[in-house]
């Protein structure tokens, strides 16, 4: 997998820190071959009018890195940015808007596109509605291991990143 999401366990563990101050959050970005870096990007100018000002003090640095010397990993870009401090960190990530926002950041690291997304939860629909429910299975296997997590409500089908 080439990105690592804050669980709720680090979340709440953030929150107990009795720290009082600017933090810095380190980005390493590996962005899927094709139209990873765009999606990126678009996810970058959306986020940015909301976070720029209100939750992020200042970007130190974003741009690629000249070689990591630790590791093994190799990244597309590294972004450094400062939040005045850990609440409103956790702030921001509680913003609805803001999270509407994130799954384009990980949709842009994931190796599935938007449209493949949804011919694949409309071709599970179908199959439902046909009573196939091995294929429906299958399809929603298939999403899954590919981090989509499907939610099924009331005769529709909605979906996330996980």
């Amino acid at each position: 997998m080439s990105f690592i999401l804050p669980t709720q366990d680090q979340f709440k563990q953030l929150m107990t820190q009795e720290y009082k101050g600017p933090i810095v959050m380190v980005n390493l970005l590996k962005f899927k071959p094709d139209g990873g870096a765009e999606s990126y990007q678009k996810y970058f100018e959306e986020s940015k009018k909301i976070v720029e000002g209100k939750y992020i003090t200042r970007t130190i640095y974003r741009g690629d890195g000249l070689m990591t010397v630790i590791g093994g990993e190799e990244w597309d870009e590294i972004a450094l940015y400062e939040y005045p401090s850990i609440e409103t960190f956790i702030d921001m990530n509680r913003n609805k808007e803001y999270l509407e926002i994130v799954k384009e950041k990980k949709l842009a690291q994931l190796d599935i596109t938007v449209e493949e997304i949804e011919r694949l939860v409309e071709e599970r629909s179908q199959a439902r509605k046909e009573k196939d429910w091995q294929r429906a299975d299958q399809i929603r296997d298939t999403l899954l291991e590919k981090n989509i997590i499907l939610e099924d409500s009331r005769g529709t089908t909605g979906w996330k990143v996980k």
